[in-house]
């Protein structure tokens, strides 16, 4: 009876969970500031959400991989803002980004076309990478500023005809 007794209980002690034991190896703080900067913003002198119209091209114009036409601006104008903080930069996102080239995808019956971003300076910006955070930025002078970006299409291969669509969110950084 006490083997049984004896067994039963070394059974239970193993069933019981163990302790886990960590050492720290360092720490990790976060600081942050929330701005109660607001603007109100148009694009392209529209409302704050807005659709940008391409011109039609033949697809002829993009033949390869790599080629780019038909760049159009994406005017971001920011109007009463409230609390300025020195300078803005517009970050975008979007469900749509191709991992591969941060480009958005298009969901239109176009074949291999995707939409490109370009920051002020036409340098292509790479959606989900982060680096848009570190992106040029523009002055805030008597509660307005003006965000001149763009957009174009990149072939990823030759550019088969059809419609283009897809959809960017935007959020604005002050700073």
């Amino acid at each position: 009876m006490k083997k049984r007794l004896l067994a039963t209980s070394m059974i239970a002690a193993l069933a019981l969970p163990v302790p886990a034991f960590m050492a720290a190896n360092g720490t990790i703080t976060f600081t942050g500031d929330i701005s109660n900067t607001t603007c109100n913003v148009s694009v392209n002198g529209r409302n704050s959400s807005t659709t940008i119209v391409f011109e039609p091209i033949s697809a002829s114009a993009l033949a390869k991989a790599g080629e780019v036409a038909n760049e159009q601006p994406v005017i971001l104008t920011l109007t009463n803002c409230q609390n300025p903080t020195e300078n803005v930069r517009a970050l975008f996102d979007s469900t749509e980004t191709d991992s591969m080239t941060g480009n958005l995808k298009n969901k239109g019956s176009a074949a291999n076309v995707q939409v490109q971003l370009m920051d002020n300076n036409r340098k292509p910006i790479k959606l989900g990478d982060g680096s848009q955070a570190s992106g040029p930025s523009f002055k805030i002078v008597d509660d307005l500023a003006t965000l001149n970006y763009f957009a174009r299409y990149y072939a990823t291969d030759k550019v088969e005809a059809g419609d283009v669509s897809t959809v960017v969110n935007y959020s604005l950084s002050y700073f």
